[in-house]
């Protein structure tokens, strides 16, 4: 079986892009900043990225006057900002050096949370809510008891899963921890949880319509 970090290459490398830019909503923004923690090869790209768009930037913007002292502030800012990039970088170090630790950006949403309540999504599935203000996406945690299936339908939406424990199986590919599936256009996937252990995914998908709420309303 292929262990491999994106489901479809293409669709991943268009979420890094968005994210090095900027122009993700708060539920991809949080997937993509969860999964850079966990995969080297993931922050690498998305740096290529950023400092791509810093060049681009940099041919198209005239040059401005500035004040004499700009290069001395701008120093100093500089190593302010590399003093606290070292200081989270070591922070994220140490928050993921367990097996099973959790990022500390996804941690910071889920103490958002209170009290954790898990909502059970049929057999061996349970859901917990992040609080994005997302309006037409949305995160969930989600906990699989082993050998459980995990359907996915990108038909008209974007749906991307992040393997924070444990594996996902398409019968094809293998998604292990800090791997990010992206399904796009039209994709339609069926993950199997790990035999053992299950697993635990950060999902993004459509945010429930008002229709989807109506009609769940005058169908009880």
């Amino acid at each position: 079986m292929e262990k491999t970090e994106a489901f479809d290459h293409e669709s991943y490398q268009t979420l890094l892009v968005e994210y090095a830019s900027g122009t993700l909503d708060e539920a991809h923004a949080l997937v993509v900043a969860t999964h850079i923690s966990l995969s080297r090869n993931g922050r690498e790209q998305v740096t290529r990225y950023e400092h791509l768009g810093g060049s681009l930037l940099s041919g198209c913007c005239k040059p401005e006057p500035m004040k004499q002292d700009a290069f001395t502030r701008l120093m100093e800012r500089v190593e302010q900002e590399e003093i606290r990039a070292r200081e989270c970088h070591e922070k994220a170090q140490k928050q993921c050096t367990g097996k099973d630790a959790m990022p500390g950006c996804l941690e910071n949403y889920v103490k958002k949370c209170g009290k954790p309540v898990w909502k059970a999504k049929g057999q061996g599935v349970e859901v917990l809510a992040m609080p994005t203000r997302c309006t037409h996406s949305c995160a969930r945690l989600m906990r699989l008891a082993p050998k459980t299936s995990l359907e996915l339908r990108a038909r008209f939406f974007r749906q991307t899963v992040l393997v924070l424990a444990g594996t996902l199986t398409d019968g094809k590919r293998l998604f292990g921890r800090g791997d990010l599936a992206v399904l796009d256009n039209g994709a339609h996937v069926i993950f199997a949880a790990d035999p053992d252990d299950g697993s635990l995914c950060l999902l993004v998908c459509r945010a429930p319509k008002l229709s989807d709420w109506l009609r769940r309303l005058f169908t009880r």
